[in-house]
């Protein structure tokens, strides 16, 4: 029956990390999409000039200010994927039972 147990555990461990690994990937791809963007914006700005610098660069700041939030709201949710796995881990920990180690002589 133990062995059953550590089977099942075992198990949701491994679904876990599937869940982790598909949500890093999600969120690489909306990281590559995001790179994508901020280049065609940015290569935009340059080409209509509006990156010279008697204007100012407020239009490449925002670029820049948009890529930074976004970048930290993907390594939040990251970090959640992190820590959700990490206490997935945590729970399937095997549970030692002190009544069966005492019976176990």
């Amino acid at each position: 029956m133990n062995d059953i147990a550590d089977i099942v555990r075992a198990i949701g461990h491994q679904q876990g990390e599937y869940a982790y690994y598909r949500a890093c990937y999600s969120l690489f791809k909306q990281l590559q999409d995001l790179v994508a963007k901020v280049t065609e914006d940015l290569n935009g700005l340059c080409e209509s000039q509006q990156c010279n610098p008697s204007e100012g660069f407020l239009a490449v700041s925002q670029v820049a200010e948009d890529f930074r939030s976004s970048v930290q709201s993907i390594s939040a949710h990251e970090k959640n994927a992190r820590l959700a796995l990490a206490n997935l881990c945590s729970s399937n920990k095997p549970q030692t039972n002190p009544d069966r180690a005492g019976n176990a002589e």
